[in-house]
């Protein structure tokens, strides 16, 4: 990763159900901040209920206070996948003095598993979907430094980001959590669930699931409606990272090869999410061709994923194969990394 992060262009969006704003996520610009805590415990703390750990963040030259956090995820909390598993960070919200970090209640930090380009590659993502729908996760990208308490490892500083709080989340977009425990995809409201499924299928991303609530958030928005907000895409073969593999019981062999897993649509349902896309279209190849930190090999490729997109949804019988055939295998149930058959139709 160069020295110099890019300063990566402010996206601007209306976010129509709500005009608040977090002031962590008002623009692009990367942070840098540190953290303080006895690193070897962390890192050894990966069972299915990992305890918090004290830590100290210091942000700027006079900011600096308490916090906790533990380690989180699923494949990434894997020590035979990264060495490095994401974590939790838990603030006190009581506390005044967090600078920027005032008023925050849990921030999850994506953390570098292999290398920092994965970490800005599915950033990136993130800033796709922004581009997309207003539904959607903020992030911020975060160089953060790592000290260790006792004082044992030495620091070392890696690329981060920051991804907003789900309760900041539902505050800005005026929902709440929505209270039923089961929901299928046909629950969901119409344009919002086709405009996720396509976006799905458009970064070429098969882990995930509206039921079991994997790596999709679902919030009811002041009318009652069940919303749904993707997010975790480093199985994506956007990101394209050389640890993600899709399941044996999708049929597929690589997560380069798209599989659509949402309900069939309408047609007119369909055509009105394409247009959606095509409209974002120009946004979404200048935030990759105008970005100086992503490797020119890498920037090539999602050129030509995105285009192999594009061609697909403006071409009707392409539509037809790839939307409309059994081959989606919404009969698959995915639930983290375990996968069963089902005879459902509506995961």
């Amino acid at each position: 990763m160069k020295k110099g992060l890019l300063l990566l262009l402010l996206i601007q969006f209306t976010v129509a159900y709500s005009q608040n704003t977090s002031t962590l996520f008002e623009n692009e610009e990367s942070l840098t901040f540190s953290i303080k805590t006895d690193i070897r415990e962390r890192i050894k703390d990966r069972g299915d209920n990992p305890d918090y750990h004290k830590a100290v963040m210091s942000f700027g030259t006079t900011v600096s206070f308490p916090l906790k956090i533990k380690v989180r995820g699923n494949f990434r909390k894997q020590m035979s996948n990264c060495f490095f598993p994401p974590i939790l960070l838990n603030f006190d919200r009581s506390n005044e003095n967090s600078g920027l970090f005032t008023g925050e209640n849990k921030l999850k930090l994506i953390t570098k598993c292999k290398t920092d380009e994965y970490v800005l590659r599915e950033y990136m993502v993130y800033k796709v979907y922004n581009l997309i729908s207003p539904l959607s996760f903020n992030a911020r990208l975060a160089l953060v430094k790592f000290l260790d308490s006792d004082e044992i490892k030495k620091p070392y500083t890696q690329l981060n980001f920051l991804l907003e709080d789900e309760e900041k989340l539902a505050k800005r977009l005026n929902m709440k959590e929505m209270g039923e425990k089961l929901i299928m995809e046909n629950r969901i409201e119409l344009h919002n669930m086709a405009t996720v499924a396509v976006f799905e299928y458009l970064i070429g991303n098969t882990d995930w699931s509206v039921p079991y609530r994997h790596n999709i958030k679902i919030l009811e928005d002041s009318i009652g409606r069940a919303i749904a907000i993707p997010y975790d895409f480093d199985h994506s073969g956007l990101m394209n990272a050389s640890y993600a593999k899709p399941s044996e019981a999708l049929g597929i062999l690589s997560i380069l090869q798209r599989l659509y897993r949402g309900l069939p649509y309408d047609r007119y349902v369909f055509h009105s999410v394409f247009e959606n896309f095509k409209s974002a279209k120009k946004d979404i190849y200048a935030l990759y061709e105008n970005n100086t930190e992503l490797s020119p090999k890498y920037i090539k490729f999602v050129v030509h994923f995105l285009d192999e997109f594009y061609e697909t949804i403006s071409d009707e019988k392409a539509i037809e194969k790839e939307f409309y055939s059994e081959k989606s295998q919404l009969n698959v149930k995915i639930k983290g990394l375990k996968l069963m058959a089902s005879e459902s139709n509506q995961i």
